[in-house]
């Protein structure tokens, strides 16, 4: 690839002042640095750090000149092949496919320096994925590294796109150091604060995945709030394991120790026993923080057992992790208070929990110093503000009642300053959406409009501040729906759906068509009470999609209860469909004991049954402590009695057996009787993608197709 050093000069950012790299560096803070309403992306701070090791991957050592200077070459580039005269791609998309490694940094650099917007892909993604975010993005061009330029260019072809050729990231670089150091930096270009920086594209858990664009103060944001809270200095090492297509790998891993000059050591894939290794290593630099999914935690401690099984083995492995390590982070997922506890046991360290998404980036933390209490996400980071509401009807229209809402310094109660009631008020011309309007500041509340009492009392999630991101790519409608007039994101879209009114069904055995075209059959006992553990219907399920064979077994609601109706029951038809009505989709939270706590998706983890409103998350919590149970996901299929019903899908432990009798005996002694799971499904594996995420409504579908 030549290198094109004699031109790295005629590189410009349109209507921006310069300030020379020595300038710069004087200005620097190193050590811990807080929000800044100055907007400038990560590598504009990269000279300052020199010849400091910034990435150590499968090709070496790679300084932070050298990321800086590759990525001017490669901006260079992606100017040339675009016909980009003026250097200034104006937000054209950049999609870009690497490894797990320095070439990813180089590629998403290079993006911010040409004035493009990165849209990282990952290599697992079958192609018709690809494809998907390479299109829905528009964008303008494909970076592929070497071993990917053979897959991805057919795909590049196809919807008329040229493929840039990544080469090697060795830490050769091809520009002098006289060469940057002329290079100019925009560090005062007022562009930067609302310019697009990146598109990642949602997990698509429920539903199509959508382009999530981030600007560069979003990102900003993000980033110094979790330096200021987990306290990143230039001399932390970060072991990086997670995929680069989610703000966990993206911004938590790697962006965090690039702001602050730390070194991150990238692995090109998770294998636990990898990561022991480098646990373990004595030889400098020592890994000190680490972040990861509850699942890469699970196969950890699995890895642990398996190979650490003498005494003074697990007391050299927990001196080295309670010596070495400051920081240890599990996010994405919820974690399970056992996962939690045996680590602790382990490792001598409470994994820290916090909550985000990936169009607010992180939202909440538990403290870096202090009680981490289990189940908890803590509290909001610097910058955010979080509130939790609850929707009710009124004669005037929708309204919103106020439980908690705070940011990092305070959290008031209902009765609190600026608590209260915000409403949906339609607008006077027809056929206006209605709009959320706040409470007016110094207001006396209406009668009952603040209810008192609402301290551990659930609510949908909104979530207020600087790392919220721009829009959704495309989607002007969505992106509408996504926030409140005065501004809050409502941590879920809601949908419309259209219900069925269930009906009793006397038929004694009928076929239903599965999504992959086999046949299932589900028998129906006719209408009557049965006794706990009664097995009335018995499946073979074949393998669907990732879900392996298991064995459906179906039980009593509760003692002394009808027997609910099968899965195949109370789906309707076009004679008995209500009209469409809202389905929420947002995270339910509840704020208590001075902390939050996520209590799951509304639409997938908050189960209806009997009157009762079930955490999904708190079951599951409760029944990873069974000693039979390896995985578990709770889901809430439709039932026709009780709305929905409670049932677990469960991984056993190698060689355990596990009846719903035995597990519902088990359960009475530390759940409440209406969460006790009435149906157990045994599988050899929950399906989970890369960041450790159960796709409910799949499950749904597999188990219950309609």
């Amino acid at each position: 690839m030549r290198c094109l050093v004699h031109g790295v000069h005629r590189w410009r950012w349109p209507a921006c002042g310069w300030r020379n790299v020595g300038h710069f560096r004087k200005g620097l803070h190193t050590t811990r640095t807080s929000f800044s309403a100055r907007v400038t992306p990560v590598f504009t701070r990269a000279l300052a750090f020199g010849d400091k090791i910034a990435i150590i991957d499968q090709n070496g050592e790679h300084t932070y000149r050298d990321l800086y200077t590759q990525s001017v070459h490669l901006s260079q580039q992606l100017c040339e092949v675009l016909g980009c005269s003026s250097g200034d791609l104006k937000e054209e998309r950049i999609s870009f496919l690497c490894p797990n490694d320095a070439s990813y940094v180089i590629a998403q650099w290079a993006s911010w320096m040409s004035g493009g917007i990165a849209v990282p892909l990952y290599r697992k993604h079958p192609v018709q994925e690809l494809e998907y975010f390479i299109q829905d993005s528009q964008s303008s061009l494909v970076i592929a590294t070497e071993e990917y330029v053979r897959d991805i260019t057919p795909s590049a072809e196809k919807l008329g796109l040229p493929v840039l050729p990544l080469v090697n990231s060795g830490s050769n670089g091809c520009a002098s150091v006289k060469a940057v150091e002329a290079f100019p930096l925009a560090i005062d270009c007022p562009e930067w604060k609302d310019r697009g920086a990146m598109i990642i594209y949602t997990s698509g858990t429920t539903g199509r995945p959508k382009g999530v664009l981030s600007t560069h103060q979003n990102v900003q944001a993000v980033v110094t709030g979790l330096v200021d809270k987990w306290e990143w200095t230039k001399e932390d090492v970060i072991l990086h394991v997670l995929p680069l297509h989610h703000v966990h790998g993206v911004i938590n891993k790697l962006l965090c120790p690039l702001w602050v000059g730390a070194t991150c050591i990238m692995l090109p894939e998770f294998s636990p026993q990898k990561v022991w290794e480098k646990f373990l290593n004595p030889r400098a630099p020592r890994i000190n923080v680490f972040m990861a999914v509850p699942t890469i935690y699970s196969r950890l401690m699995e890895h642990y057992e398996e190979h650490f099984s003498q005494p003074h083995v697990q007391d050299f492995v927990r001196a080295t992790c309670q010596d070495n390590f400051r920081l240890m982070v599990s996010g994405s997922a919820a974690l399970p208070v056992p996962v939690l506890e045996r680590w602790k046991n382990i490792t001598g360290h409470t994994l820290l929990e916090r909550y985000g998404m990936t169009e607010i980036g992180m939202a909440l933390s538990n403290p870096l110093h202090g009680v981490r209490v289990p189940g908890s996400v803590g509290t909001p980071l610097p910058g955010v503000e979080v509130r939790i509401a609850t929707k009710s009807l009124k004669r005037e229209g929708p309204s919103y009642t106020i439980h908690a809402q705070g940011d990092e310094c305070d959290t008031k109660g209902p009765q609190g300053c600026g608590a209260g009631r915000f409403r949906e008020r339609r607008r006077a011309r027809a056929g206006r959406e209605p709009v959320l309007a706040p409470l007016r500041a110094g207001a006396t509340p209406e009668p009952l409009q603040v209810t008192p009492g609402l301290d551990g009392k659930e609510g949908e999630l909104f979530v207020k501040g600087p790392a919220v991101f721009r829009e959704y790519w495309n989607r002007p409608e969505e992106t509408k729906e996504a926030f409140t007039p005065d501004g809050w994101f409502k941590t879920g879209l809601q949908r419309w759906k259209a219900s069925a009114l269930t009906h009793q069904e006397n038929s004694h055995t009928r076929s239903t068509a599965m999504s992959d075209g086999f046949k299932q059959d589900i028998r129906l006992n006719l209408p009557g009470v049965q006794t706990e553990g009664q097995l009335h219907s018995q499946c073979l399920f074949r393998e669907l999609s990732g879900v392996t064979p298991g064995i459906r077994v179906h039980s009593g609601q509760a003692e002394g209860s009808q027997r609910r109706g099968s899965a195949a029951e109370g789906l309707g038809n076009e004679d008995n469909l209500k009209p469409l009505e809202r389905e929420p989709q947002g995270d339910t939270a509840v704020y208590k004991e001075g902390m939050y706590w996520i209590k799951g998706r509304t639409s997938v983890d908050i189960i209806k049954s009997g009157g009762y409103k079930i955490s999904a998350l708190e079951v599951e919590r409760h029944l990873l402590a069974h000693p039979s149970i390896a995985d578990v996901a709770v889901i809430g299929p439709p039932d026709v009695t009780w709305g929905q019903r409670v049932s677990a899908v469960v991984k056993l432990q190698e060689g355990e057996m596990l009846s719903l009798k035995d597990l519902r005996s088990w359960a009475r002694d530390s759940m409440a009787f209406y969460t006790v799971p009435t149906e157990l499904l045994l599988v050899e594996e929950i399906p989970r993608n890369q960041m450790g995420k159960v796709n409910k409504k799949q499950l749904l579908k597999h188990f219950y197709p309609t």
